[in-house]
């Protein structure tokens, strides 16, 4: 009688887990390739060199300074623990890394369970890419270093086949390469799935953010089916689907999801790709540095507490790929509300700014539950922190808020508390 299938999956992911483990454990006596913390530094170096780009992209906290973490001596242990794989990276690649996780400035609660803080998965997306940035393939997770050898030697290969094309050519011919590493069972189920941007040999329409997410998913899906059929997994069962994700990140079951994305958009550049690609996969926000990082700390340090209450309203963006999308019950810049804008000093910036400067300028944590996340933060003139609105709050709450610290002296508004809530 077959192992139920809940069972198997324990025993895989206990697995896993105890591989993943000793291999992070593990000390080797190789010198480990050079991963290079600045982005604009390596691409440059790879341009300068005529080298191709091996760009890592880490789940680890995008604010804080360069440096590995746990995710990355992770990958280092797990796939580049190989002679073969250091002496290629070496030889042919400048690589370099980024982290696009979470800050530790916001810190996200479960649903119901306020005071419980959401476990963090980790993930890890690698690149292979020409030295201006355009993608050859990528490989999902934390794969072992025969996988990864296995996956830059196509790509060398891949390198070597369309570089002989004139330039406008060689999309096709990456188009046709990426096909012919598919099974054509893998090919043919991919096309249910996906709605082709592709007329003949040519694309009809450039790629955007929806295309590129609609793909993704499909390959996705993909690997979603052959895990039923390998490991008899029930249709639609969430446990199931969950164990599915933190195996695929710790097992190497991806390889063929970077030649089915890649064969719809091949040698697509790596910035059009690495937000929708990593949000769709592990549905996961990315989060990307932002270069008014020191402006905007300057401009709360100048005006926060120097006599005007301070409003930051947080614009309004697309939650990450299977999160829902809720309406915005405030409009920004808001009409008709009755609201004391003229007395705020007021500052609009991006969610991921926010997160930047409240790590920057010393500011407490920012909570708040997955699916609302911070929209106003709104400040009194003494330059307390008198609270953070989230994007279910309304008009009402957020006048109230606001006329209350506006006011001169001690006002009866509620105040946070240091763990960011309010009294």
């Amino acid at each position: 009688m077959a192992a139920p299938a809940h069972g198997r999956w324990g025993w895989m992911l206990l697995e896993a887990g105890v591989i993943f483990s000793l291999a992070v454990a593990h000390s080797w006596a190789l010198e480990p390739v050079p991963l290079v913390s600045d982005y604009q530094a390596a691409v440059s170096a790879a341009k300068r060199e005529g080298r191709l780009l091996f760009v890592l992209h880490f789940s680890g906290d995008f604010s804080a300074p360069p440096a590995l973490g746990e995710e990355g001596k992770a990958y280092q242990a797990l796939a580049l623990s190989d002679e073969r794989v250091l002496a290629l990276l070496r030889e042919r690649y400048v690589a370099t890394f980024q982290q696009v996780g979470p800050p530790a400035s916001l810190s996200l609660v479960a649903e119901r369970k306020k005071k419980a803080a959401e476990p963090q998965q980790q993930h890890a997306m690698a690149y292979i890419c020409l030295p201006d940035e355009r993608v050859i393939h990528f490989v999902p997770g934390f794969v072992s270093a025969t996988e990864l050898l296995s996956e830059l030697k196509w790509a060398e290969s891949c390198y070597y086949d369309f570089i002989r094309f004139p330039a406008a050519e060689q999309p096709l011919a990456v188009r046709q390469m990426h096909l012919a590493a598919v099974s054509p069972a893998d090919a043919k189920l991919y096309g249910t799935e996906v709605k082709t941007r592709w007329l003949l040999d040519s694309p009809v329409r450039d790629a955007s953010a929806a295309d590129l997410t609609a793909v993704v998913q499909g390959a996705r899906q993909l690997r979603t089916t052959r895990l039923d059929e390998r490991f008899g997994g029930p249709e639609n069962a969430l446990p199931v689907r969950a164990f599915y994700d933190a195996l695929a990140d710790h097992a190497g079951l991806e390889p063929s999801a970077g030649h089915l994305v890649l064969f719809e958009y091949p040698l697509v550049p790596l910035a059009q790709l690495a937000q929708p690609l990593y949000e769709a996969w592990t549905r996961d926000r990315f989060w990307q540095l932002q270069p008014r990082r020191q402006e905007l700390k300057d401009w709360f340090v100048s005006r926060v507490g120097k006599g005007k209450p301070v409003l930051l309203a947080v614009t309004v963006e697309k939650p990450p790929i299977g999160e829902p999308e809720r309406r915005q019950l405030i409009p920004w810049p808001p009409k008709d509300s009755d609201l004391p804008l003229e007395e705020f000093e007021i500052l609009e910036l991006s969610l991921d700014e926010l997160t930047l400067l409240t790590a920057d300028a010393g500011l407490p944590t920012l909570t708040a539950q997955r699916g609302r996340l911070p929209r106003f933060v709104v400040y009194d003139r003494a330059g307390r922190r008198r609270a953070v609105l989230t994007t279910s709050d309304g008009i009402t709450r957020l006048r109230t808020v606001m006329r209350a610290s506006a006011q001169p002296g001690v006002v009866a508004a509620p105040t946070e508390t240091k763990d960011g809530r309010n009294k």
